[in-house]
Order: C-alpha cells, then structure tokens, then sequence
C-alpha cells in the first residue's frame, strides 16, 4: 500500500495507526497524504526505513504492538505559558515576514523547553543578546518574548522573524527527528507556526537564502538559510536531517483544522 491506494486495506491500516495515536484524520480507505505521513512517523519510531509505503514488514511490525508505539498528540494550548526573557528590543514593530526554526542544542527532554526559557530569563548582564520568542519540546511550549518585539536568535531576521527554538540537536538525522519525541514537538510546533501565520497572514511556504534577500519575502525559514543570506552568523540550525516537506505538510494540515473551528 502506498500514496493513492485505497480499499478495505487501507482503511484497516488506518485504523490501527488511529489507535496508536498517528495522525490520520478519518479511516476513508484512501491512501492520501496524512496517511503517508503517519505511517512515515511509524516507521521511524519502529526502526523501519521511513519511506510511508506498507509492506509485510510494516503489517508484521504493527500486528506484534499491542499497545500504542506513541501516546495521542499534543494539543497546542490557546494561552502560551510567558517567561520573559532578559535580552529583548524594546521598540514595538508592526511587521513580521517570517517565522525562523532553530534548535536548542540541547538533548531530547519533556522539561527542555522549560529550562531553556529559564536560562534565557536569567542570564547575566553581560552574556551578550539573546533570545526565542517561543521554545517547544514534546509536550509544552513556552514563549519568551511577546510577538510583537524582537528576539536576538537570528541575525539578519531578527528585526521581522518569529524565532521558534526546538529541543534538539542540529546533527539529528530524519529519523531522529521523527521519533516518537520528536514527532510530538514538531507538531505541537506546526499547529504554533500555523496560528501565527493566521494572525500574520503569513504564506505557508519555505523560504530559502536567495529568497531571504529579495524585498518582500515572506514564508517559514530556518537560521541556516539565515546565516548564509545575511553572513551575521555560522549557525546551521536546525540541520540538514530536519524533515522540512514533512514539517510543513504538518502546518498546513494544522493550519486547515485551525480554519474549521474559527
């Protein structure tokens, strides 16, 4: 079974992802997109190549779980926790043009994004300027300076991007991204992305270096298509193994539920 296959088959492979949690939206028989992403999810969990076609092998690997390889996903709270952080600009600005992914650096944990906010809130005086406007981990996500200023993550967009930390190392390879952790962040962190390009009227799509330069750009971007526009910094964040068509299929599919119930 693969993209666009159909039939009782599907519809029975539908239903097992639904009980463990994957997001597929209703079991159709039809082997769309949000299928071929859930079982793209479950196979990086399990240890399968991601490739989100169906074999003897997905069918055996699925038949042996008797219980949910990952728990349901997270829902993104209407309040966002604020713990201000102490490097921020002052000045209100009335545009924003893009949201910046990057990540933290730092291992996979539940409580990441708490503790990165905190260490944001309290570094000295003199650490020089630095901060997210948001930090997302599995299950919670934390803002830490409000929309409307500046954060200090990505020189070059820092005056009109949304700057997004995630738990996480830049080395982490698909696979590692798509886990059963990191598939909880991501999409907590897609329904986030897909809220402020609601409010922002922002167009979900990627907006790479070249683009960065021409007037008017507007989109999802990360720091490493930062740094090699602009050349303020030589961070590659969030790297090379980040799942980017995956992650922003994941926005739009957000960003299409968040549309049903305005």
């Amino acid at each position: 079974m693969k993209l666009s296959s159909t039939g009782p088959d599907v519809m029975a492979w539908q239903q097992a992802l639904i009980a463990r949690g994957y997001l597929v939206g209703v079991a159709d028989g039809q082997f769309g997109k949000r299928t071929h992403n859930a079982t793209c999810a479950f196979q990086a969990a399990t240890g399968i190549e991601a490739t989100g076609e169906v074999t003897a092998l997905e069918l055996q690997v699925m038949s042996a779980s008797t219980t949910p390889s990952i728990r349901p996903p997270p829902v993104l709270p209407y309040t966002i926790p604020f713990v201000p952080s102490r490097f921020y600009g002052s000045k209100i600005r009335a545009v924003v043009d893009l949201v910046v992914l990057h990540c933290m650096e730092g291992a996979e944990s539940s409580t990441r994004a708490e503790r990165c906010a905190e260490y944001m809130a309290t570094l000295p005086a003199d650490a020089g300027p630095k901060s997210a406007h948001y930090y997302v981990d599995s299950d919670s996500v934390i803002q830490g300076v409000r929309d409307h200023l500046v954060a200090y993550a990505a020189p070059g967009a820092n005056h009109n991007g949304i700057q997004i930390e995630h738990a996480g190392y830049a080395r982490q390879s698909r696979a590692e991204w798509l886990d059963d952790f990191g598939t909880r962040m991501l999409w907590l962190s897609a329904q986030l992305v897909a809220r402020k390009a609601r409010e922002r009227s922002l167009p979900l799509r990627f907006v790479r270096a070249a683009d960065l330069l021409k007037k008017g750009a507007r989109g999802i971007t990360t720091h490493h298509e930062v740094s090699i526009a602009f050349g303020r910094s030589d961070h590659h964040d969030p790297g090379p193994g980040f799942p980017m068509s995956w992650y922003l299929e994941q926005v739009q599919l957000a960003y299409d539920s968040q549309a049903a119930i305005v």
